[in-house]
């Protein structure tokens, strides 16, 4: 039994010893060389291709590439443990301020305090329909101001709440 005969061992099944020799004997067939003609042929379909077919092959190669390394990035760095020994700039300085009392000259009145905060959210509620064949989305902005008056005299506060809501619908590119 030569290296070749190895894998026909008395172990195999008949079924499997059978296909096993047909391989065999196939593998040992003798093998002609193309003729001219097909050289002729191949050469033709290799020479049909332009350069701008090739150079484009060649950027689309590259950008899939980009693509490939891009993504790898944001996948390594999203599950990256957080740097434990960086130094943060300082805190701001708070300092305290003395909003009530803080009058220029004593001849001018005290003027009243005025804060004012804005809070706002948008919501997409995304496509809500269609104008023939266009798609329609509606997004919502809702929004909060609140403002205090503090009164430096008597140091009474009043509060004004004025929600707000702007819905706008608008008509979506399609492609």
């Amino acid at each position: 039994m030569n290296e070749q005969d190895d894998y026909l061992s008395d172990e195999s099944p008949s079924e499997v010893r059978e296909l096993l020799e047909i391989e065999r004997r196939i593998a040992g067939l003798p093998l002609r060389e193309p003729g001219t003609s097909l050289d002729r042929r191949v050469m033709r379909q290799v020479r049909a291709t332009s350069w701008t077919e090739k150079a484009g092959l060649m950027g689309l190669g590259a950008a899939a590439m980009l693509a490939l390394v891009a993504g790898t990035a944001a996948i390594v760095m999203h599950n990256r443990p957080p740097i434990q020994g960086s130094t943060l700039p300082p805190p701001p300085q708070s300092r305290p301020i003395n909003l009530l009392g803080a009058q220029e000259k004593e001849s001018d009145p005290p003027r009243t305090l005025l804060v004012r905060q804005n809070t706002s959210q948008v919501t997409d509620d995304g496509i809500i329909g269609f104008v023939g064949n266009t798609p329609v989305q509606r997004t919502r902005e809702q929004s909060i101001q609140q403002t205090w008056m503090i009164d430096p005299v008597t140091h009474k506060r009043v509060q004004v709440t004025i929600p707000r809501e702007q819905v706008v619908v608008k008509p979506i590119q399609t492609f």
